[in-house]
């Protein structure tokens, strides 16, 4: 169980969902980074927090692929 400072059990509860879906963004990540997997790109942005919805994480991956390509040649 995670351990936070200063909160009570609704506090803990939001926080651990939030950290627990920051890390599966950052597994995903990980996974379309080694893979030069698009779709999984796409689903790593759709879980983060700060992300609405599918199409804006689907626009922001087609943009961050877009201006970035020469450094990401796994995604080609």
């Amino acid at each position: 169980m995670m351990e936070f400072p200063h909160g009570s059990e609704i506090a803990h509860d939001v926080w651990e969902g939030l950290v627990l879906s920051i890390k599966e963004y950052e597994r995903l990540t990980l996974e379309a980074a080694v893979t030069g997997n698009r779709e999984r790109a796409v689903e790593a942005l759709t879980v983060h927090p700060l992300v609405p919805s599918y199409r804006v994480a689907k626009q922001l991956v087609d943009e961050y692929l877009k201006e970035l390509s020469p450094w990401l040649p796994q995604f080609a």
